[in-house]
């Protein structure tokens, strides 16, 4: 079968093929789209997973941190502030049993009078 296409003459085995060619080369596009995605997915996928470890080692390093933190590792003790000023330092339990009275001369404490609780009031 033929058809008058402006002044050219096309058969239909000139469209198949033409169809063919067309077909051909739209899959080799298409397949290069799916191997650059591919690639761009196993490349998220080592990043998620970078990502993933970063995260945990941000976890860590924040308990270490507030580990440290609380059992004063961060900034110099007092005594060591004393020590580098060369002044003189008295730690806190010192400084209680220097202000703390002697125990013989403690004062005894009043001893009150209560009533009965069955009696009424006045």
């Amino acid at each position: 079968m033929t058809q008058a296409s402006g002044n050219s003459w096309v058969t239909s085995a000139g469209l198949a093929a033409n169809c063919v060619n067309t077909s051909v080369r739209y899959a080799h596009r298409f397949n290069e789209i799916v191997r650059r995605v591919s690639a761009l997915f196993a490349r998220a996928a080592v990043i998620e997973a970078a990502v993933a470890a970063a995260r945990k080692r941000v976890d860590a390093l924040t308990q270490a941190v507030l580990a440290k933190a609380f059992r004063g590792g961060l900034v110099p003790t007092e005594a060591d502030l004393a020590r580098r000023e060369n002044r003189p330092y008295e730690p806190a339990a010192d400084l209680l049993a220097r202000l703390r009275p002697p125990a013989t001369t403690a004062i005894a404490k009043p001893k009150g009078t209560r009533k009965p609780k069955g009696t009424p009031a006045p």
